[in-house]
């Protein structure tokens, strides 16, 4: 009789086991799938990436005016009661700027034994030409070499600047 009884048991536990798989397979596949937790989940997850990211800065630059040189040259002159015997240089400077400012022209003398520079400086409004000299004092017959350049005072200028860094971007 113990068989009879204890197969009695073991029919029931197996029918407990097979009633519990069976449920744990009804509810897995056939429950609603779009359940709170498992959606809150999902719309958790981001798709997130590095990207090179705009942005703009406001920087300082240096602005020289633009200007041609309309002519430069030199010259030899004698006073007889005055300065003597002496070179001139001439530069003559257009602004073609739309802005005004200082300009200067700065002169490099020449001899045989001797070497001089010389700085001059005029404020010119825009297409305005102005002309620069610079005298040297030199013997008669003196061979005399004149070099010049041509620069405007510096300009402080603002511009706005795009520059790029890199910024996780999720969407």
């Amino acid at each position: 009789m113990r068989k009879e009884g204890s197969w009695s048991q073991v029919r029931i536990a197996v029918g407990i086991v097979c009633l519990v798989v069976l449920v744990g397979f009804f509810l897995l596949n056939f429950t609603d799938k779009g359940s709170k937790v498992t959606a809150n989940v999902i719309k958790g997850l981001k798709d997130c990436e590095m990207k090179q990211v705009p942005y703009q800065v406001e920087e300082e630059y240096d602005y020289y005016l633009k200007n041609q040189v309309i002519s430069g040259y030199q010259t030899e002159e004698v006073e007889l009661f005055g300065k003597g015997v002496y070179r001139e240089g001439i530069v003559k400077v257009m602004n073609t700027d739309n802005e005004a400012g200082w300009f200067i022209v700065t002169f490099n003398w020449e001899t045989l034994y001797d070497k001089k520079t010389d700085s001059v400086r005029h404020y010119i409004e825009p297409d305005e030409t102005i002309e620069f000299v610079s005298i040297y004092d030199n013997d008669l017959g003196e061979d005399t070499k004149f070099k010049y350049s041509v620069q405007s005072n510096v300009i402080k200028k603002t511009r706005m600047v795009t520059k790029y860094r890199t910024e996780e971007v999720c969407e």
